[in-house]
């Protein structure tokens, strides 16, 4: 990470969000990372969008901000009052928001939520939350709520050594090694004999409650600003049965497809910041 990133603080009721900040540009672009990435999810693609201010938050939970206090949850909606509190303490009345897989859900509520702050909707990899069938919903929250109580309380894991998070990172997920490196390295603390995950480890916990994907479609429908999806060819959404009709729901969607997995952002930052600054130069001044 170069020297033009400068950390950022938000302190809100429940907790500090961290953010890391690039550009002094006349865009303003508020940045959401993926489900256990964080801000740095973004630092091969905020420098190469043209003329943008660019604010990548850590989600709670996540990276360097803080976990939410004992006996909350992290629910999907609780980050989008974050979100927006977060956009207060800047001062934007109106930015652009440019979200990652979960962080594409959460913008994706957050612009249907308020469209008047929504300048514009950049989503990569992602189209609205993980919906769920409504008669699934007693059994979810059961076993949600008996997973939580039976849940261990762990210290959390320890690596040797960044190289060996990485790895796991790694084996874990499909992505590029500098991209794995630059999010591990984030979400890494010293600890005695290694590192250890700053990860809230509440965040792995399973939602006791999804939106129904009728709901999901009247939040996307809701959707009043100019959006564009960027879509990797072996990503998580592509081959979803879900997809298209989510596509469908948004009036003013612009679709675009590019080779690659679901961090293509990390991966090939060049062709998406190609996509982006295309879109957001059509939209004028957004």
């Amino acid at each position: 990470m170069n020297d033009a990133w400068s950390p950022r603080d938000f302190p809100l009721a429940g907790g500090v969000i961290r953010a890391l900040a690039y550009g002094r540009g006349r865009r303003r672009i508020l940045a959401v990372h993926g489900w256990l990435d964080n801000a740095a999810s973004f630092v091969p693609l905020a420098p190469r969008i043209d003329d943008a201010q660019v604010v990548a938050v850590d989600l709670a939970g996540h990276g360097h901000s803080d976990h939410r206090p004992a006996g909350c949850a992290y629910h999907l909606v609780d980050y989008v009052p974050d979100l927006m509190a977060v956009a207060d303490r800047l001062g934007w009345s109106q930015f652009t928001l440019l979200g990652h897989s979960l962080g594409a859900g959460i913008c994706s509520l957050a612009a249907a939520a308020f469209p008047e702050r929504a300048k514009a909707l950049c989503l990569i990899d992602g189209l609205g939350p993980i919906s769920g069938a409504e008669t699934d919903g007693p059994r979810r929250l059961r076993r949600a709520i008996e997973a939580r109580n039976a849940s261990p309380e762990r210290a959390p894991r320890h690596h040797a050594s960044i190289d060996v998070a990485v790895r796991a990172r790694l084996a874990a997920t499909t992505m590029g090694e500098p991209g794995a490196r630059l999010i591990v390295e984030r979400n890494l603390r010293a600890v005695d004999g290694g590192y250890a995950w700053r990860t809230d480890r509440r965040v792995r916990h399973a939602s006791p409650v999804y939106f129904t994907e009728s709901q999901v479609l009247a939040f996307l429908g809701a959707v009043a600003c100019p959006a564009m999806l960027v879509m990797a060819d072996n990503g998580v959404i592509a081959g979803r049965p879900s997809t298209s009709g989510r596509i469908d729901a948004v009036a003013n969607l612009r679709v675009r497809r590019l080779p690659g997995d679901h961090h293509l952002h990390m991966d090939d930052p060049d062709a998406v910041a190609g996509l982006v600054n295309g879109f957001l130069d059509e939209l004028g001044d957004a």
